[in-house]
């Protein structure tokens, strides 16, 4: 058993010292720089070295017994194993975030004085706060493409939503015209119908680029919004070639 723990603590880049520590606080519960040392037969240099990493990864907590002594106690191994789940867990919705900016790459403003023209925003209300500002910042047309519905379920919104009623209204005040490129659906059959009401003309289409997220473009910048419901996010952008080669894009596909 001791053999595969410490295998098992290795894999997690544990040093054989770590390892050996660690283990020797679970059987003790708690103990001090010496008697740790005293028991493993590691120098108390090194012991006391070896501590201070596993405090470092929050696997060992101290408390001062005095002056010049503290005490250690390991957390349990139930603890370390929700820490690593936690950890993995923020990893994973790194990977997502991370996968969809490859694109994006080529056109990042590397100077840092200026304003990052493309950023990432994460979480349900960077999702719904992106898109319920949108009928401000438009100015003239809004466009949009891919899948109403998607971000609608994210939210948990509709067509007759309260939030989805005040964002037509404001737009129509400002006399925003809207033009929709959704994928073929009841919904999309439903506001397409309401099109001459509301300032918008809606194409609907069996395959369009986007059928599980939802794109977005005013005059001076794009989003992208992610309908992840584990993680959702919107990428924005206000560099001004991508920009203008979104809008190009969207322009070829309307005309098809």
């Amino acid at each position: 058993m001791r053999k595969k723990l410490q295998y098992l603590l290795s894999t997690t880049d544990l040093k054989p010292e770590e390892s050996k520590i660690y283990l020797l606080l679970l059987k003790l519960n708690s103990a001090t720089i010496q008697q740790l040392s005293a028991q493993s037969g590691i120098s108390e240099m090194s012991t006391y070295r070896a501590v201070k990493r596993l405090q470092e990864r929050d696997m060992v907590e101290a408390q001062q017994l005095n002056k010049k002594q503290s005490i250690y106690q390991p957390l349990s191994l139930q603890k370390l194993i929700q820490r690593i789940n936690h950890k993995q867990k923020k990893l994973a919705r790194l990977a997502n975030s991370l996968k969809d900016i490859d694109p994006l790459l080529p056109y990042l403003d590397l100077n840092e004085e200026l304003e990052d023209s493309i950023e990432i925003k994460e979480g349900l209300d960077s999702f719904r706060e992106e898109y319920l500002k949108l009928p401000r910042i438009a100015k003239d047309e809004f466009i949009c493409m891919g899948s109403m519905e998607q971000y609608w379920a994210v939210n948990g919104w509709d067509l007759d939503a309260p939030e989805e009623a005040s964002f037509i209204r404001q737009r129509m005040h400002k006399g925003v015209y809207a033009r929709v490129a959704n994928i073929r659906s009841e919904q999309s059959e439903y506001f397409h119908s309401r099109d001459s009401l509301e300032k918008r003309t809606t194409k609907i289409k069996d395959d369009i680029p986007m059928i599980n997220n939802y794109f977005t473009i005013t005059e001076n910048q794009s989003n992208l919004f992610i309908c992840n419901k584990e993680n959702p996010r919107v990428i924005i952008t206000k560099q001004p070639e991508l920009l203008n080669l979104q809008k190009a894009q969207f322009s070829e596909l309307w005309k098809k």
